[in-house]
């Protein structure tokens, strides 16, 4: 067992734990050790998405473990907005719900704008998802037809997402 600067057990459904005037980097200590002693996964809600990268940041400079880590980044678009998100943006999103079905501990951070969108279930990312490994062998035409039905375009050069 570790010690803990800041001695504060961490909450049950039954007792929510209230704290506040947390100053600085203060918050980031405490929800890493409150991390340190939670088995699973925690969800971080924050401001916006620089507020999360800080508290992301913060969190592994104090932590004494080292823990899986899923951005789930903000769309950055508004909902009547003529146009998509970035092609980067959409796929780190699809790859937190793809990962987060598995993570048996670790730090989920994002923003409470992202928090209140819809999103698809994980069911239907599982399902149309693809792992490919160093050292897999695949059958060319297979994993063609595969990545078709997933909604890819067949091209001779790949120039984006």
């Amino acid at each position: 067992m570790s010690k803990t600067i800041l001695p504060i057990p961490v909450p049950s459904s039954a007792n929510p734990l209230h704290v506040g005037q947390l100053y600085g980097s203060s918050r980031s200590l405490l929800l890493a050790e409150q991390i340190a002693e939670h088995k699973g996964l925690s969800v971080i809600v924050c401001n916006d998405m620089a507020d999360a990268d800080q508290v992301e940041q913060e969190i592994l400079f104090f932590s004494h473990q080292k823990h899986d880590i899923f951005r789930f980044p903000d769309l950055e678009t508004l909902p009547y907005d003529q146009f998509s998100p970035h092609q980067d943006i959409i796929s780190e999103r699809i790859k937190c719900l793809a990962n987060i079905p598995f993570a048996k501990q670790g730090i989920l951070t994002l923003p409470i704008s992202t928090l209140l969108q819809k999103v698809a279930p994980s069911h239907f990312i599982q399902q149309r998802s693809l792992c490919l490994k160093i050292g897999d062998t695949r059958d060319p035409i297979q994993l063609r037809e595969d990545l078709i039905q997933f909604g890819y375009r067949s091209v001779s050069r790949v120039e984006e997402h």
